[in-house]
């Protein structure tokens, strides 16, 4: 047995000792986990952990060894996270899907919304776009007020991961967005409702929303919903013009709308060790590295192409991926936002 391996055996082992002290089944731990941490555990995955074949998530083995009887973020809205940039083909929707598996994968509920006519978030986690459109289960729906959030957000497996679809028609909505009153108001709106039967962010812990590749309704829409921004950059230098644009855009959204949005960090993509590529990304350092935070470059590699043809994310095709970190480290520092404080205020440690 490897050590990753021991080290995630004696975890479970530790939990099924808290469940066992307790004199409680797996399904009757999987309730009060749930309840106390507002998640959708499973009596199957508790197995999983007590048997050593999945790692327990750090949301459950920080609740259980605090002592704690609720976590802090109990009635706390969703972090709400656009992932933009005005370029195409910079890696906006892989970053939105591999950022969110990450995140369900450790428990927390996640709602990934495709807001890209193009639909490639859709598609990248197996969902038949077509055939939400014929069902009227689409965020074209939702923003044309036909639809809540809730009636069209589709369940990705067995985890806390729901998506809402976008097909082609999505485009049709940018038209009336912009002629309607608050059309890009609509999207927050539809997140934030007053009733609790249908304040969607109330029932997740982060809200992922992917946009399309340019400055248009949908994405200032995104940006008004949103508390954080994540750009993605390939390491080149016609990518690096854009972002200076996409920060404008920001910018003007913050004085407008929304005085909170902050940008979460740059992430470089489709990193390869060029002089190039390396060049590019030391410019890109360079230039706003001060100012926010560049995350590690995620390399160019097959395994995302792969991972689309599957339906799936890439961390689900291939768990130990190689230059990938710059998701691991976007992920665990989303998580950080949702730990129970510490003594001093401090973010309890990971």
């Amino acid at each position: 047995m490897g050590q990753g391996s021991a080290v995630m055996t004696t975890a479970g082992e530790s939990l099924k000792h808290h469940r066992e002290s307790r004199g409680l089944t797996q399904a009757q731990f999987a309730e009060h986990l749930n309840s106390a941490l507002h998640r959708s555990y499973d009596r199957q995955r508790i197995s999983r952990w007590e048997g050593g074949r999945e790692p327990v998530p750090k949301i459950v083995s920080t609740f259980l060894s605090s002592g704690a009887t609720e976590l802090a973020t109990s009635g706390q809205g969703a972090t709400i996270i656009a992932v933009a940039n005005q370029k195409g083909g910079v890696g906006k929707t892989t970053t939105a899907v591999n950022v969110s598996w990450l995140l369900a994968n450790e428990g927390y509920r996640v709602l990934l919304i495709d807001a890209d006519p193009q639909g490639n978030a859709t598609v990248h986690l197996g969902i038949d776009g077509m055939k939400q459109e014929k069902a009227g289960t689409t965020l074209y729906q939702v923003l044309r007020l036909e639809k809540n959030v809730e009636d069209v957000a589709q369940a990705v497996g067995e985890m806390p991961l729901h998506v809402v679809p976008a097909t082609i028609t999505l485009g049709e909505a940018e038209i009336e967005l912009l002629t309607v009153p608050y059309g890009t108001m609509r999207l927050k709106a539809s997140l934030n409702k007053e009733h609790p039967d249908v304040n969607i962010s109330a029932r997740y812990d982060f809200i992922v929303i992917d946009c399309p590749p340019n400055r248009g309704p949908l994405t200032i829409a995104a940006l008004t919903a949103a508390q954080y921004v994540i750009i993605p950059c390939q390491t080149e230098m016609l990518a690096l013009v854009g972002v200076p644009q996409l920060l404008t855009t920001i910018t003007q959204v913050r004085r407008s709308v929304n005085p909170h949005l902050t940008v979460f960090g740059v992430l470089p993509t489709m990193h390869s060790q060029t002089l190039q590529d390396s060049e590019s990304l030391r410019l890109l350092r360079e230039q706003f590295g001060e100012h926010t935070r560049i995350f590690s470059p995620i390399s160019r590699s097959t395994v995302f192409a792969r991972a689309v043809f599957e339906g799936r994310s890439a961390f689900e095709h291939e768990p130990k991926m190689v230059g990938g970190d710059g998701y691991r480290e976007i992920a665990a520092s989303l998580m950080d936002l949702r730990q129970p404080p510490a003594a001093g205020g401090a973010h309890a440690a990971a």
